[in-house]
């Protein structure tokens, strides 16, 4: 079983579900590493976390070794990624992550998802890039389930589906903020709408400590008082 080491988080890849560019970002200690980054310059201890887009559970485990396991809930759509995920947070000890396997909407129904080659890459788009095949998840309410964890950090990669969910969330509970955003040249409307709703929210971009474009932090002023 191939294993790696991101800056003191294990990885193995159990279930052979890595390809092969992953596990040279793997090999490199590339993989997520300016989420991870940012994350260790933000959480801190107290910090409630909220993650959307779980992926293999490395950001989860990250999270968890500043703010403890039991105040980490991850949501994850793709169902596949699930035994992944246990196997990862297992071997990291931090087994009392919260795990829920749906996607989070603006309100409670169903809505097709798109399986990718590239387990990162799946997402709602119908144009997903190696999409092998569709399935119909759950859709939990993103207010209610955000609500019931207590969270007042969000942390989210959902692959474009940020810019119309962050729209609908009611963010009076949430001081922080850690997102891969995922411009590209036909949203750049929908990425200066997404800034708007930051700062209607009172969530600033943390200019100092961003790391690119597509990694942002934004947090309250509040939270530096």
């Amino acid at each position: 079983m191939e294993s790696y080491d991101l800056s003191g988080i294990l990885v193995e890849d159990k279930f052979e579900i890595f390809t092969h560019a992953l596990k040279r970002a793997m090999s490199r200690d590339r993989y997520e590493h300016l989420e991870r980054r940012a994350i260790n310059a933000s959480l801190r201890e107290g910090d409630k976390v909220f993650e959307l887009g779980a992926g293999c559970g490395v950001i989860g485990v990250a999270a968890a070794k500043i703010v403890g396991a039991e105040n980490v809930t991850s949501v994850e759509a793709n169902p596949e990624l699930m035994p992944t995920i246990d196997h990862i947070h297992a071997i990291n000890d931090v087994t009392g992550i919260k795990v829920i396997n749906a996607l989070v909407g603006a309100e409670k129904g169903k809505q097709t998802f798109y399986l990718s080659k590239d387990f990162w890459a799946s997402s709602l788009d119908p144009e997903t890039p190696k999409a092998e095949r569709e399935i119909e998840l759950e859709v939990l309410d993103a207010n209610s389930v955000i609500a019931q964890s207590g969270a007042n950090v969000l942390i989210a990669d959902i692959e474009g589906a940020e810019f119309d969910l962050f729209e609908q969330i009611d963010f009076a509970a949430i001081d922080l903020i850690v997102i891969e955003l995922h411009p590209t040249e036909h949203n750049f409307d929908k990425v200066a709408r997404f800034f708007d709703t930051m700062g209607k929210a009172g969530l600033y971009p943390d200019i100092l400590n961003g790391l690119r474009p597509t990694v942002q932090i934004f947090k309250r002023l509040s939270r530096d008082a």
